[in-house]
């Protein structure tokens, strides 16, 4: 007797939808983690708030979608790249890597004094190609007031940029590479349960439609901490506005 057995929805995983998504949310992502200053920076703490909040959009987003269709809807695996993607590229972008690269490749150059003696402690064993050294040429990048998107600034940049952007690069590639060579040994043989990515896979369990989203409990704790982060943000802007402060001991 021949039992006909359901049929197991496909895996969808790095799909060029979600490719596409990811590579359309990395340019306001970074934009966002630049101009963080004052705010908090989203990359100094292992769970991206700015990944996480996009992530969260693209699920409740999803969510509505399959009550209409699921035609068009979007799989977990496809909402896990578009994450895998931002984390990255915020990770690039973050506090301890562009933020503070791209301040550090002209800093020993316009800071030199007699007093410190760079001049003639390591200048000259910094390559041209990896600093930008003219002093000149820099006094429009520390005193503002100037437009980057020029021939003469781009030129003096773009060596540099490509140097670093090179190394960056190569040093992703043996990144990739190193988690190749343990995940393995991490995931199938240890069966390492990686707390961090929890949040994101209960997040996006069923494209965002049967996993976290559909918890209670969830949307209360969602909405106090929100009423109570916009309360308290209103009365830094207006202090005329109550603040709820929770004083912890």
């Amino acid at each position: 007797m021949k039992v006909d057995l359901p049929k197991r929805e496909p895996h969808i995983g790095a799909s060029w939808r979600a490719i596409l998504v990811g590579l359309l949310l990395i340019p306001p992502n970074t934009y966002w983690i630049m101009d963080s200053a004052g705010q908090g920076y989203p990359t100094t703490v292992s769970l991206y708030f700015n990944v996480i909040f996009c992530v969260f959009v693209f699920a409740v987003s999803n969510y509505l979608l399959t009550q209409i269709s699921s035609k068009f809807t979007v799989k977990q695996g496809e909402l896990l790249t578009v994450y895998i993607m931002l984390a990255i590229a915020s990770s690039i972008a973050g506090h301890d890597m562009l933020r503070v690269l791209i301040p550090m490749i002209p800093h020993a150059f316009w800071h030199a004094s007699p007093e410190n003696d760079w001049v003639g402690l390591f200048h000259r064993f910094v390559p041209s190609w990896i600093a930008v050294k003219d002093r000149n040429f820099l006094t429009n990048y520390y005193c503002g007031e100037s437009d980057f998107y020029q021939w003469e600034v781009i030129q003096g940049w773009l060596i540099p940029t490509l140097a670093w952007g090179s190394f960056l690069c190569i040093m992703l590639f043996f990144m990739v590479c190193v988690n190749s060579l343990v995940r393995k040994q991490w995931t199938e043989n240890e069966k390492l349960s990686y707390p961090i990515i929890q949040l994101p896979l209960e997040l996006t369990i069923g494209g965002g439609a049967s996993g976290i989203l559909k918890s209670r409990i969830m949307w209360i704790g969602f909405v106090l901490a929100g009423t109570i982060d916009i309360l308290n943000g209103l009365n830094f802007l207006f202090p005329s506005v109550p603040s709820c402060e929770i004083l912890v001991e």
